[in-house]
C-alpha cells in the first residue's frame, strides 16, 4: 500500500522548485500555501520536494495536532525547533543566536524560560527571537507547518508574524498545508491573510491517466482496464483511496482502511486500535513494538522520529470511528493514566473517558502550562473549560481568564469575564484590567473604571491604578487633573517601591511640564523615567518614555534631537528583542521628524523600513499617511487616494482618524474639489472634540481653513492649546488664512519651526499678496520659496511658483544648490558613504540608518556612479582622498 510511485504532481513540484530557486539566488523570502482534501497527497508532495533540494538545505518541520478546543500551543514550532536544538546542541545555538534562551518557551531543552516584568512583551520577544533564528541560520531555510486546519491560535499568531516579516529576513521559505474542508471561520480568515504574501496551490484529484500510472506502480504490472475504471470511479482520483481500493473491495470509504486493518494479526489489530485513540504520535516505549511490524509493512503506520504514527489522519479517523463506545472510553482512560505528554492531552483523554472531575484537575494544570508557554489564548480557552465544568475555584478561574484575555488581546472575552466578576465583587485589579480592555475596544467606561480602581485599591497598592489613570487622562483631559493624579501616583509608587508605576508617572509629569513650556525640567524628567524603567526591566514603560521624548522634541522644532531620540527608541527595541513590536512606534516618530524637517527621501526610506516590521493597522496607517502626504506634495494623487480608501475603517480614535482626514482634505483641494474639501472638514470638526487632541487638531484646523471653513472655526481656534513652535506655526498659518495675521508672519513661524515645505507654502502666498503692490518684495519671497520647493522636488508648488513668477514678470533662474561636495552627493548618500568607508556591508548600513538592505544597495550604486568608482574599496579610497569621510 505504501509503495506507489509519485504521480500527477509534476506541475506543483515544478512550482515549488521555482520558489526555491528564486529564494536561493535572490535571497528573497516566500510563503506557499498547499491545500487539498485528506489523502490527496500534500505531505507526499512536500516530502518529494524537500528530497530534491540537496545537501545542506535546512528543513524545519512540524505538524499541528487536533486536540479539542485548546490544542497544543505552538506544537509545530516546538517540534521543528526541538529537532534543531538536538542537532546543534544548546551551546552552539546560543553562540550564533544572541538571546537564544528566549526560545526556551518553545523548547525546554534550552533550559528554564525566564520572563520579564512585562508579561505582555515576553510573547512579542519570543516571536522576534524565532524570526531572528531563521535569519541566523544558513540560507535557504525551509519551514514547513503541516495541518494548519488544526492550528491553535498561538501557532497562527506566530505563523502570521513570521510570514508578515519574512521580507526583512530573506532566504526563508515557509510552507503550510491544510484541508480546506476542515477550516473553521478563524483559520480560513488567517489563511486568507497569508494569501496576500503567499503562493497558493490547491492539489486536485488525480486524472484517470494518473490513476493508471499509480496502479501500475502498486501492482508492478499494467493494470487491467476494468480495474482502472472501477478504481478511478470509486476513488474519484484520491491517491490514498486508490491505494486502499487496490487492496480490497469495501462498500464505504472508511471501510477501505478498516479492511486493511482487519487483515492484520489479532495482536497487531488490537495495538492499532489502541493507537487510534492518541491524537499525536506515540513514543516507542509506550507501545508493544513487536506487534506493530505488520502494521508498518501494511502501510498503516510510519516511524516518526522516536515514535509511531498513522500514515495518514484518515486512517486514524476510520479506525477510531469503528471503536465501540465502551472501548473508546476504556482506551481514553488508559491513555489519561499513562500518557506523559502535556496536561492538555490528559485533560482531553479524561474528558473523553467521562471523568469530569479528573479532567478539571488537568484543565487547571494545562491552563498554567499554557500561560507559562506564553500561549495566552490557549490559556484563556482552557480556563473557560474550567468555568464550564463549574468545579471548585470557578471565580479564581474567571480572574485568571481576565488576565489571560488581556495578555492575549481577546478584549471582548476579557471584558465579559471581568464584568461578570465585578457583579459579585468590586476589585481594583479587575477594574484596572477591564479599563485597559475597554480602551482597546473603544468602549466607554474605561476612565470610570480607573477612578473606581483608585478608590478601591488597598492602602499602599494604589500606584498602578493612579499611574494608569494619569496616563489615560493625559491623552484627552485637562492638564490640571492629570498633573494632580500623576503627582499622587509618583508619591504612591515611591512609597511602595513600585518602579514600573514610578516610571509611568514620571513620564506623565515630565510630558506635562514640557507642554507647559518647561523644557529644561521636562526633558531631563523623561530621561529619568527611561533610566528607572531600564534599570527595572520595564520595557513597556521605557519605550513609552522614549516615544514621548521624540514626539515632544519634534513638537518644539528640535528635529535633529527628535531624530536621535527616535533612533534611540529603535535601537532600544532591537536590543530588547522587540524591534518589530515596539520599533514601529519609534519608526513613526523618526519618519515624522524627517518629513517635517524636509528630509523627505530619508523619511520615505524610514517609512518603507517601518512597514517591513508588519505594524498594527493603526501604526501602518500612520506610516502610509506620511508616505502619501509626501507623494501628494510631489504631485502623486494615486497613492493618497489608495491610502485613504484602505484606512477608512480604522475606528473612532482621533489620533488615527484626524491625520487621514487632513490628507483627504488636501487631496480634494489638489484635485480641484473645494466643495468636497469644505464638506469633509466641516464633518470632521462637528464629529470630533478638537480641544482634546491639539497635536492632530491643529493640522485639521489649518486644512479646514484652506478649504474655506476657517471663519466658522475661530472659536475652536481660540480654545485650542498651543504646545511648541510646530503648533504655534499652525496657529499663525490659520490666522493668516482667516485674515488675522500676515503670510509673512506665517512663513516666519514655519521657518522657526524648521519646516521648509510649509515655509515655502506661506512664502508663496505672501508673494501672491504682494504681487501687485510690491513686485520686488514678491520676487524675493518667490525666489526663496522656489529654492525650498526645488530641494524638496515639490512639483505642484514649483508649478504654482513658476506661474506666479511668469505673470508677475519675475525671473527665478536656477535653484540655489545646497550640495556640500563636488560630487553632488545628497545628505543621505553622505551618510551611506561614511559607513561604506568604515567597512560596513549593505545589511549593516540598512540597520544603522533604519532603511531596507535594498535601499542601501541602491544608495551604494548611486555613490559609486557619482564618484566613478568600480568597487567599494575604490569608493572608500576616493572618499578619503577628497575629504568626504
Amino acid at each position: 500500500m505504501s509503495n506507489s510511485g509519485f504521480v500527477g504532481r509534476d506541475v506543483e513540484l515544478s512550482r515549488l522548485m521555482e520558489v526555491f530557486e528564486r529564494v536561493r539566488h535572490d535571497r528573497t523570502a516566500e510563503a506557499v500555501r498547499v491545500g487539498g482534501e485528506g489523502g490527496v497527497g500534500k505531505s507526499r508532495l512536500i516530502a518529494e520536494w524537500t528530497g530534491l533540494l540537496g545537501e545542506g538545505i535546512r528543513v524545519l518541520s512540524g505538524g499541528c495536532v487536533e486536540l479539542g478546543t485548546a490544542g497544543l500551543p505552538f506544537a509545530p514550532f516546538t517540534a521543528a525547533l526541538r529537532c534543531l536544538v538536538r542537532e546543534l546542541g544548546p551551546d552552539e545555538l546560543r553562540c550564533f543566536l544572541p538571546g537564544a534562551s528566549d526560545l526556551a518557551w518553545l523548547v525546554p531543552d534550552l533550559g528554564p524560560a525566564h520572563g520579564t516584568a512585562d508579561r505582555d512583551l515576553d510573547r512579542a520577544r519570543l516571536f522576534e527571537r524565532v524570526l531572528a533564528l531563521l535569519e541566523a541560520l544558513d540560507h535557504p531555510v525551509v519551514l514547513i507547518i503541516e495541518d494548519v486546519h488544526w492550528a491553535d491560535r498561538s501557532t497562527l499568531d506566530l505563523l502570521s508574524f513570521l510570514t508578515c516579516n519574512q521580507r526583512s529576513v530573506g532566504g526563508v521559505i515557509t510552507v503550510v498545508t491544510y484541508r480546506p474542508e476542515d477550516l473553521d471561520h478563524e483559520r480560513r480568515g488567517r489563511l486568507a491573510e497569508l494569501a496576500r504574501v503567499a503562493t497558493r496551490m490547491v492539489l486536485p484529484r488525480l486524472s484517470r491517466r494518473d490513476v493508471t500510472v499509480q496502479l501500475r506502480g502498486l501492482l508492478g504490472r499494467e493494470p487491467p482496464a476494468d480495474l482502472v475504471g472501477d478504481v478511478y470511479r470509486r476513488s474519484e482520483g484520491n491517491p490514498l483511496i486508490v491505494e486502499a481500493l487496490q487492496a480490497g473491495d469495501p462498500e464505504r470509504v472508511g471501510d477501505l482502511f478498516l479492511a486493511r486493518a482487519d487483515g492484520l494479526p489479532e495482536r497487531t489489530r488490537r495495538a492499532v486500535r489502541e493507537l487510534s485513540v492518541a491524537k499525536s504520535s506515540v513514543p516507542f516505549r509506550m507501545t508493544d513494538e513487536a506487534s506493530l511490524r505488520p502494521a508498518l509493512d501494511a502501510g498503516l503506520l510510519i516511524v516518526d522520529g522516536d515514535a509511531y504514527d498513522f500514515r495518514h489522519e484518515l486512517i486514524r479517523e476510520s479506525i477510531y470511528r469503528d471503536l465501540l463506545p465502551g472501548e473508546r472510553t476504556a482506551l481514553h482512560r488508559r491513555y489519561a493514566e499513562t500518557v506523559d505528554g502535556s496536561s492538555a492531552e490528559r485533560a482531553y483523554h479524561w474528558s473523553r473517558a467521562g471523568e469530569p472531575d479528573r479532567a478539571l484537575e488537568e484543565f487547571w494544570r494545562a491552563a498554567a502550562e499554557a500561560g507559562e508557554s506564553l500561549a495566552y489564548t490557549e490559556q484563556l480557552d482552557l480556563l473557560e473549560r474550567v468555568i464550564e465544568l463549574e468545579g471548585p475555584g470557578r471565580d479564581r478561574a474567571r480572574e485568571l481568564a481576565v488576565e489571560a484575555a488581556n495578555l492575549a488581546g481577546e478584549h471582548e472575552r476579557g471584558e465579559r469575564h471581568a464584568t461578570e466578576l465585578l457583579v459579585q465583587e468590586r476589585s481594583a485589579r479587575i477594574l484596572l484590567l477591564r479599563a485597559r480592555m475597554r480602551r482597546h475596544l473603544g468602549n466607554p467606561g474605561d476612565i470610570e473604571d480607573l477612578r473606581e480602581a483608585v478608590r478601591l485599591a488597598p492602602e499602599g497598592q494604589q500606584a498602578p491604578a493612579l499611574a494608569a489613570l494619569a496616563s489615560r487622562l493625559m491623552e484627552s483631559f485637562g492638564a490640571e487633573e492629570t498633573e494632580a493624579v500623576a503627582e499622587q501616583a509618583t508619591e504612591a509608587a515611591r512609597a511602595a517601591g513600585d518602579d514600573a508605576s514610578l516610571a509611568m508617572a514620571t513620564t506623565c509629569l515630565s510630558a506635562l511640564k514640557i507642554r507647559d513650556g518647561d523644557t529644561s525640567g521636562g526633558f531631563p524628567g523623561l530621561r529619568e523615567a527611561q533610566e528607572i524603567a531600564r534599570t527595572g526591566g520595564y520595557h513597556g514603560a521605557l519605550m513609552r518614555a522614549i516615544h514621548y521624548e521624540a514626539h515632544l522634541l519634534e513638537a518644539f522644532g528640535e528635529h535633529e534631537e527628535a531624530i536621535a531620540a527616535a533612533r534611540k527608541g529603535i535601537a532600544t527595541a532591537e536590543g530588547t528583542g522587540l524591534a518589530r513590536t515596539s520599533g514601529a512606534v519609534h519608526s513613526i516618530d523618526l519618519v515624522e521628524a524627517l518629513a517635517v524637517s524636509g528630509r523627505w527621501d530619508e523619511a520615505l526610506e524610514a517609512a518603507e523600513r517601518g512597514l517591513e516590521l508588519a505594524p498594527t493597522p493603526a501604526l501602518r496607517a500612520h506610516l502610509l499617511r506620511h508616505r502619501a502626504s509626501i507623494a501628494l506634495a510631489r504631485g502623486d494623487t494615486a497613492l493618497p487616494a489608495t491610502v485613504i480608501e484602505e484606512n477608512r475603517a480604522l475606528g473612532s480614535d482621533p489620533h488615527e482618524l484626524l491625520p487621514l482626514i487632513v490628507l483627504e482634505i488636501d487631496l480634494a483641494l489638489v484635485e480641484g474639489r473645494p466643495d468636497d474639501a469644505e464638506s469633509i472638514a466641516g464633518g470632521a470638526v462637528e464629529e470630533h472634540d478638537l480641544r482634546r487632541t491639539s497635536r492632530f487638531s491643529w493640522p485639521l484646523l489649518v486644512a479646514a481653513a484652506e478649504a474655506g471653513a476657517g471663519e466658522s472655526l475661530r472659536d475652536v481656534r481660540a480654545d485650542l492649546p498651543v504646545t511648541g513652535p510646530i503648533q504655534r506655526a499652525h496657529a499663525v498659518y490659520f490666522d493668516a488664512a482667516t485674515g488675522s495675521a500676515t503670510w509673512d508672519e506665517a512663513a516666519s513661524a514655519w521657518e522657526v519651526a524648521g519646516d521648509p515645505y510649509r515655509t515655502a507654502l506661506a512664502l508663496t502666498k505672501a508673494a501672491r499678496a504682494l504681487a501687485t503692490s510690491d513686485r520686488a518684495a514678491s520676487s524675493v519671497r518667490l525666489t526663496r520659496a522656489f529654492d525650498l520647493a526645488s530641494d524638496l522636488r515639490a512639483e505642484p508648488l514649483l508649478a504654482e511658483i513658476a506661474d506666479l513668477a511668469r505673470r508677475a514678470g519675475v525671473s527665478l533662474g536656477e535653484p540655489t544648490s545646497h550640495s556640500e561636495n563636488v560630487f553632488d552627493l545628497t545628505s543621505r548618500e553622505m551618510d551611506v558613504l561614511r559607513l561604506v568607508v568604515e567597512g560596513h556591508d549593505n545589511r549593516q548600513i540598512a540597520a544603522q540608518l533604519f532603511i531596507t538592505a535594498k535601499t542601501a544597495s541602491v544608495h551604494v550604486s548611486n555613490i559609486k556612479a557619482k564618484l566613478g568608482a568600480g568597487s567599494r574599496t575604490e569608493t572608500a579610497a576616493i572618499a578619503r582622498h577628497n575629504g568626504l569621510a
